[in-house]
């Protein structure tokens, strides 16, 4: 689930006090889908909106289904308002507060932000830092989600708390049914590890909102706030400036990675990290991060890392044949893929996976997982799923032949299975109760 889709489920009552924010107007427009941005940027000098029908002739017939889409996001997100005029003719308006950031932001482009800081002092800090913060954060929190650490490290000097084990286990990434009661990964958390950061990210900070909002601050305030770290670039931001709300949202965010804290002298630093650029952009990963799979067509598998969390989410559907500091070697494997795929796994996410973490040598490669590979995973993700089980009641034993054959006849539109040999009906569960009256029935009539 996208920006765009979250902002669907809302409710009307909490999506309109959103439009406030000149910062989520602007990330949502970024968002929407082109040909939805398209009709935005035609409405946006046109307050007093335009009919329904010049809408319509807008798209060629190939477009229709886009148009239809757009039109109905539009209209879902509450930016196209509609109302009638005078003569009865359905128009469509702009949402006036969007309308009007939108139009303000093509020539005001600051930040909400007013920091007595311009740059971070060089001292102690430097991209490669920051980037290893944050990578080490969020590790930290993948690796306590697969059961390889049993609690998630407080980041140094944060007076603040954030529970993450609470955000897992409330968004059913994790149970309390492991042993000694500790947190266990469940089959929504074995899918989680393979989403790409993004979705990791949007999944999380989407949970952590809801919890967020009505306690400490609105739901417009946590987005806006969310949102604007990945304009920060190079500017810090100074906590003690920060309103009390943000103060603790920053901290927050601390603990997850988007921020690294730093002090230069008395003054406490914030930096915005490449997670916080992920979420506001929209990618995949964290921009320099580099692929380190590779998948040979014998199913063998070299992972070039040392992350604890890599090998990790590997050997959930890689046999390890062998583990050194900085590489994995394993083997894709019928038993392998299965134990993913009964976890709650699919085939298409292990080999999304597999291509979105490939090597830099491979990754010109067409396909760069080798098409022997997908297609045998796909096939045993048929496998796994080409029998469904279904809760079934076994009628035998009948008192006499006839009637077997009457209550056959009578629930063969029901049945599943009718042995005539061994004098056998299958039913699914659903229809016991059905069966049972039609049974007594039958035994009246019959005198048995």
């Amino acid at each position: 689930m996208d920006i765009i889709e979250y902002l669907e489920s809302l409710p009307t009552v909490k999506v309109a006090p959103l439009y406030t924010s000149s910062i989520i107007c602007r990330v949502i427009l970024q968002h929407l889908p082109p040909l939805a941005a398209q009709y935005v940027a035609r409405l946006l000098l046109v307050p007093e909106g335009t009919s329904e029908a010049l809408i319509s002739s807008w798209p060629t017939r190939e477009a229709a289904t886009a148009h239809e889409v757009a039109l109905e996001t539009l209209v879902r997100l509450n930016l196209f308002q509609g109302y009638r005029d005078k003569l009865g003719q359905q128009l469509y308006r702009l949402h006036d507060a969007f309308r009007d950031h939108i139009c303000a932001s093509g020539s005001a482009r600051g930040l909400a932000w007013n920091s007595s800081l311009q740059d971070v002092p060089r001292a102690n800090v430097t991209p490669e830092s920051i980037a290893d913060y944050a990578q080490k954060r969020w590790e930290e929190i993948l690796l306590f989600l697969v059961g390889s650490a049993s609690t998630i490290p407080a980041t140094s000097a944060n007076s603040r708390t954030l529970d993450v084990p609470g955000l897992l286990i409330a968004l059913g990434l994790m149970s309390n049914d492991g042993p000694h009661h500790q947190p266990r990964i469940t089959e929504a958390g074995f899918k989680y590890l393979l989403l790409d950061t993004f979705q990791q990210l949007w999944t999380l900070l989407r949970q952590y909102a809801a919890q967020v909002e009505g306690t400490e601050a609105s739901l417009a305030v946590v987005l806006e706030f969310l949102l604007q770290l990945g304009s920060l670039g190079c500017r810090p931001l100074v906590l003690q400036e920060l309103p009390p709300v943000e103060q603790g949202l920053a901290l927050d965010m601390c603990q997850l990675g988007l921020l690294m804290p730093s002090q230069h002298g008395t003054t406490r630093l914030l930096l915005a990290t490449p997670l916080a650029r992920v979420l506001a952009e929209g990618g995949t990963q964290p921009s320099g991060t580099r692929g380190f799979v590779i998948v040979e067509t014998n199913f063998r598998v070299y992972a070039y890392t040392s992350s604890a969390v890599q090998q990790a989410i590997l050997q959930f559907f890689v046999r390890c044949d062998v583990l050194l500091p900085n590489l994995f070697v394993g083997s894709i494997t019928r038993e392998s893929v299965l134990e993913a795929l009964e976890s709650g796994a699919t085939g298409d996410q292990i080999v999304a996976y597999l291509r979105q973490h490939a090597h830099p040598r491979v990754e010109a490669r067409v396909p760069t997982v080798p098409g022997v590979v997908t297609d045998q995973i796909r096939l045993w993700d048929k496998e796994l799923r080409r029998l469904q089980a279904t809760r079934s009641v076994l009628y035998s034993n009948f008192e006499s032949a006839d009637l077997f054959r009457r209550f056959a006849e009578a629930v063969r539109h029901l049945a599943v299975y009718v042995g005539q040999e061994k004098q056998q009906v299958v039913v699914p569960a659903e229809h016991h109760e059905h069966c049972k009256a039609e049974i007594k029935a039958l035994k009246l009539e019959l005198g048995i």
